[in-house]
């Protein structure tokens, strides 16, 4: 299991020199990610994805169980609405129930991909004026290891929270 780090940065150099110690550190550098204004110098640094920057996740998975429960009320409905036409009902309930959540993934992620991130948008004005947003995917028992470290050796840089559990997939 893995925890997001969110350390702000106030320039580029900060930036580099604090991505340089993390990869010495043993953090690997498809962990290591960073955002900045549109037109911010990006050299040797890795860009932050929409994956990143986003909540497609967490509101797929959110769309998923609600499309279920609505799918799920719909095919208790439909079964007893329909008994006569239907054969099985449980059929119906099983089949309405995956159609739910199918559609409800695939609404929730569509919405997500025009709304910023809840935990990126506080960020938003600090990278407006030229900041770094360091996000550092790190393993559970590193994080404070990574914490001591950036907070002795960039004492320019803020500590801004942690997201507590990362898909393995990202």
């Amino acid at each position: 299991m893995r925890r997001r780090i969110f350390w702000v940065l106030p320039n580029y150099e900060s930036s580099l020199r604090t991505m340089n110690d993390l990869l010495f550190a043993g953090i690997e550098e498809r962990q290591i990610h960073f955002s900045t204004r549109e037109g911010g110098q990006m050299d040797g640094l890795r860009a932050a994805s929409f994956m990143h920057a986003s909540d497609l996740i967490s509101a797929a998975q959110t769309g998923s169980v609600l499309g279920s429960m609505s799918g799920a009320v719909l095919g208790v409905l439909a079964a007893f609405m329909l008994t006569e036409l239907i054969g099985t009902p449980a059929i119906v309930v099983v089949a309405l129930t995956a159609l739910g959540s199918l559609l409800g993934a695939w609404i929730a992620s569509l919405v997500s991909n025009d709304v910023s991130g809840r935990r990126i948008k506080r960020f938003q004005a600090a990278v407006a004026e030229g900041a770094y947003l360091l996000m550092v995917d790190a393993p559970q028992d590193k994080v404070l290891e990574i914490e001591a470290l950036l907070a002795h050796t960039h004492p320019e840089a803020h500590f801004e929270g942690e997201k507590p559990h990362i898909p393995a997939l990202m």
